[in-house]
């Protein structure tokens, strides 16, 4: 019938424009949107992160300079410094609820804080930067279970040390991207000194191999000689692996963004070179490992996370294929409009992104990365606490083993990985069920680094250790 009607119409569109738009708003066509914020913008919400962390950081300067008996004796020493130095000393140092909350809410709103620089800087956002930031949360895990085998010779142990190993290797991060804004902005100039048909690539693959050598000589080779006799072939294995790697990335990655490029060839370099400690210290341990030390948790750590998201890339794959072909992201609205205008049904492609999005956003690299992270870190902890006998340090999530043991009379750890898998149904259903301004799609980004950052990393330093014996 509305066919018929439609064929029926005599009126030319181009002479009434204002017909197929009263078609597609026909919820409410005489109501006005306000636009998107412009990428220049800042939200409320950034303004108050913002306003936080300055203030915090700035009192506590000042405060423990001119209070120092009530800002750093009475607060920040006992509440974050002092587990640090334990923690490098002496071995795992629990958290307590309260420097745990105030991690959060610091985290947070850098989180907010950092994906606004990205936005305003115009930084890379997309599926691809993701996957380029994976080997830094993975070197994160690396150098954490050396630290815990007592690798790191004297006070250098502190700088792998939670919260501290963060910003240490944000740093790293931070050098990578500079490298690649560099190359970006100068490839031309050098591409005609040196005659390269990748001036870009050469500038990249240059200095990474530079500052590479640089973390070699300042942080590895400093601890690997105050450690006698271990011997060096892991270690000048990893160091061929880590030439390797970023030759390997830098050609592979040729057309890519140049900050992509540089984030990925640097991160793999230095995840290569640091593994091979880990085959050194098979080798010739330097610090008394675990008889209990295994391959075989593997299999379980990596091989179910990795088979839930084969399951989960099938399920969505058609969809999101779909949507990209439509000219769209799964989940994230065109530049010209706003959540509000999405919420009314008031532009063009709503029904399709609301159709095929839920399913299309399983498929992609955020829904994955963060599925993969939240089942390691459960299988980990479950198996290293009820198998292997390792305890927790976080008091949330001790709290919930605790609870565990009490239903069973046993090991606890079971039911911290059933809150873990609840925990991703959660955050699946609500990634799938969000979608966000094309402006937010650095937020996206760091949101789900963090959430790599404390489930990923935890779930890969747990297995490091059961892998050791450490």
């Amino acid at each position: 019938m509305a066919e018929d009607e439609s064929a029926s119409e005599t009126v030319d569109e181009e002479d009434n424009p204002v017909a197929e738009d009263n078609e597609i708003d026909n919820k409410s066509p005489s109501k006005e949107f306000n636009p998107p914020l412009g990428m220049y913008k800042l939200s409320i919400f950034e303004r108050v992160a913002i306003g936080f962390l300055i203030s915090f950081f700035v009192i506590m300067v000042v405060g423990s300079t001119v209070l120092p008996d009530i800002f750093w004796n009475d607060f920040l020493k006992p509440l974050v410094w002092d587990p640090i130095t334990k923690d490098a000393t002496a071995g795992d140092s629990g958290y307590t609820p309260q420097n745990t909350v105030l991690f959060i809410v610091v985290m947070f709103s850098f989180v907010v804080v950092i994906s606004t620089i990205f936005r305003i800087k115009w930084l890379p956002t997309s599926e691809r930067t993701l996957v380029t930031y994976i080997p830094w949360i993975i070197w994160a895990s690396v150098i954490r279970v050396l630290e815990d085998s007592q690798f790191f010779n004297g006070d250098l142990g502190v700088a792998f040390i939670s919260p501290i190993i963060h910003f240490h290797i944000a740093a790293w991060v931070v050098l990578a991207i500079y490298i690649g804004v560099l190359a970006r902005r100068h490839h031309s100039t050098f591409g005609e000194d040196f005659g390269d048909g990748d001036p870009e690539g050469y500038l990249i693959r240059s200095a990474s191999l530079f500052f590479l050598f640089l973390m070699f000589a300042g942080l590895l080779l400093p601890s690997l000689n105050s450690h006698e006799g271990i011997g060096t072939f892991g270690v000048v294995l990893g160091l061929l692996a880590s030439l390797v790697a970023v030759f390997s990335v830098v050609q592979a990655t040729e057309g890519w963004n140049a900050i992509e490029r540089s984030v990925m060839a640097m991160g793999m370099g230095a995840l290569a070179m640091w593994l091979g400690l880990w085959l050194q210290f098979m080798m010739t341990p330097w610090h008394e490992a675990n008889d209990s030390a295994a391959l075989w948790p593997i299999l379980v750590v990596i091989g179910i996370p990795s088979y839930v998201c084969w399951v989960l890339f099938k399920f969505g794959i058609n969809e999101k294929m779909e949507l990209e072909e439509a000219g769209m992201e799964p989940g994230v609205l065109p530049e010209d409009v706003s959540i509000e205008q999405h919420e009314e049904g008031n532009w063009e492609g709503r029904a399709l992104m609301e159709r095929l999005a839920p399913r299309g956003l399983m498929a992609t690299p955020w829904a994955l990365a963060i599925a993969f992270g939240q089942l390691a870190d459960g299988l980990a902890t479950w198996i290293g606490i009820d198998v292997f006998g390792y305890s927790e340090k976080h008091p949330l999530s001790d709290f919930v083993i605790q609870q565990g043991a009490a239903i069973t009379g046993g090991g606890g750890a079971w039911l911290f990985f059933c809150v873990k898998a609840l925990l991703l149904a959660l955050l699946l259903w609500v990634f799938s069920a969000v979608r966000i301004e094309h402006r937010q799609r650095a937020l996206r980004l760091l949101i789900v680094l963090a959430i790599l950052v404390v489930g990923l990393a935890p779930g890969l330093r747990d297995l490091g250790r059961l892998i050791l014996g450490v």
